[in-house]
């Protein structure tokens, strides 16, 4: 098994780091050395020996030079010992097949969340209908930087080996043009203003001649003041945050409907949402529909059990205690928490929270959102949504 399938992720340049990372944890608590110290010799073995694989692995894949000459290994396009030189050309093409995938991936969230959102779509349809004139551009550009880019609600976090006094010395430096510094005011925090969602369940359909469907599931979430957010969060990952949560187990382990399965849980201003996705043959893509909603519901009316929400539980503070080791991802993290909530949020009460959450939590947060009008986004080879709107109607 090569290191991409190891992971349960797309053989690709740009590791999505969080999935590694929350992979990466829960196949170490199925074999790191430590959890067979009363085992047999052989099997401390064999833990020892697959915990090293993991590791090297996980290096591997963290490193974009070091992924690109692993796939070149792969495809034996490249000896064990050799040292590559790659030509421009190939280079080049490496990064449009890059911002190709890129493309194709914004626009299966685009239509998600275009989908969802009544507001989101209607900004869309109405800038790709209208054209910008060169006053109305300049109009734009006053209005937001002179209105909106203001001192007060900007922030910069940094983290890494640097002094806080040289980091404020070189941001004082960089915004002193145009006495932007002078402006005053108080810091604004974006009012979490509920958004407006779409009543009835829909389908939008991308239709492309892909070998591979691919598919959003979802419906409302939680709000990013909503304390709830970390039941949300442990929610979405037993229901498919690895190769041992639900949907993962029921669509591809049970019937190898789909080679990629995942869930995710995000917050905004006025709402939220908790999707799914799966990429699965064409053919397959009604079924697999089907099986996301039967889980959903099953969830929604029964709850998951004691042993489900702790590994999730597990899964997402192994995620976040990972992501420290990375100083892009303290930086966005406080970043984020400074721009939210005008605070950071300390780490260990992050994750505190996220220990107490309990099956009972799960469970009501489950009947409340997953039983919400779902929404469904489609990239594929179809014709039309009407078989997917029938299975929605079902």
């Amino acid at each position: 098994m090569n290191y991409f399938e190891l992971f349960n992720l797309p053989v690709t340049l740009k590791v999505d780091k969080s999935q590694l990372a929350k992979k990466y944890f829960e196949l170490q608590k199925q074999f790191h050395p430590d959890f067979f110290t009363q085992a047999s010799e052989d099997e401390q073995a064999d833990a020892l020996e697959k915990s090293s694989i993991l590791n090297t692995a996980l290096k591997t894949l963290k490193n974009e030079d070091e992924t690109l000459k692993y796939i070149l290994l792969q495809k034996n396009c490249l000896q064990e010992d050799e040292k590559y030189q790659l030509p421009p050309t190939f280079l080049m093409d490496v990064m449009e097949l890059n911002e190709d995938l890129n493309k194709e991936t914004t626009q299966k969230i685009e239509a998600f969340e275009s989908t969802l959102y009544v507001e989101v779509k209607d900004i869309v349809e109405n800038y790709n209908n209208e054209t910008v004139t060169p006053v109305q551009l300049a109009s734009l550009k006053e209005y937001y930087y002179k209105k909106k880019y203001l001192p007060q609600d900007l922030v910069v976090a940094v983290a890494g080996n640097i002094k806080h006094k040289r980091v404020v010395a070189m941001v004082e430096e960089a915004l002193s043009r145009d006495n932007f510094l002078e402006v005053k005011g108080d810091p604004q925090i974006r009012p979490n203003t509920p958004v407006k969602t779409k009543p009835m369940q829909s389908v939008g359909l991308l239709t492309r001649k892909t070998e591979q469907a691919h598919m959003f599931y979802g419906m409302e979430g939680v709000a990013r003041s909503d304390e709830r957010r970390f039941a949300m969060g442990v929610l979405a990952s037993a229901l498919g945050g690895g190769m041992s949560s639900r949907l993962f187990q029921e669509i591809r382990e049970k019937r190898g409907l789909a080679y990629s399965v995942y869930a995710y849980a995000q917050q905004f201003a006025g709402s939220g949402q908790i999707g799914f996705y799966a990429g699965c043959n064409p053919t397959k893509a009604i079924e697999v529909v089907e099986i996301i909603r039967e889980v959903l519901a099953d969830v929604a009316e029964n709850g998951m059990s004691h042993e489900e929400i702790e590994r999730a539980k597990g899964a997402v503070r192994g995620s976040l205690v990972l992501s420290q080791e990375d100083s892009a991802s303290r930086m966005s993290r406080i970043g984020k928490n400074e721009i939210v909530y005008g605070q950071v949020m300390g780490f260990d009460d992050i994750l505190k929270a996220i220990a107490r959450v309990n099956p009972s939590d799960v469970r009501e947060i489950a009947s409340e959102y997953l039983t919400k009008s779902p929404t469904l986004a489609l990239v594929g080879p179809f014709k039309n949504e009407a078989k997917f709107e029938k299975v929605l109607r079902s």
